[in-house]
């Protein structure tokens, strides 16, 4: 909400949105959003990063689901639902984890715009 009223706001002629203006706002939203996705996925990965155990881009599945409890992501997707993101690594069955690269590269974490259209992290390997 800041974010719109900061960069979007001062397009809007006299607090008035014409076509052309709301066109231009809408385009501008397109442009500038990037840098806000861009640190919310470096956010997410960090967050991530920070939970890693002994083995590396793996967070254990009961740490993960208490990390919500102190950060504002969620971390609440049932186990079913992480291994169809492909987001469970279950070698261990007595010691599920969450594979982080998998989990932060996950449509869940996109912002749909449309059923055709989502922001999502940068796959930093392309």
């Amino acid at each position: 909400k800041q974010w719109l009223a900061a960069n979007i706001a001062p397009l809007l002629a006299e607090g008035r949105a014409s076509l052309a203006s709301t066109q231009r706002a809408a385009s501008e939203i397109g442009r500038r959003y990037h840098g806000v996705n861009d640190r919310e996925c470096r956010e997410l990965k960090s967050t991530l990063g920070g939970m890693e155990g002994s083995k590396a881009g793996r967070v254990r599945l009961p740490v993960f689901y208490k990390m919500a409890l102190y950060s504002h992501w969620r971390f609440d997707e049932k186990v079913d639902y992480l291994r169809t993101l492909g987001a469970l690594d279950e070698s261990d069955p007595k010691q599920p984890k969450v594979i982080t690269v998998n989990y932060a590269m996950a449509r869940n974490n996109c912002l749909e715009s449309s059923g055709l259209y989502a922001i999502c992290c940068r796959n930093e390997c392309e």
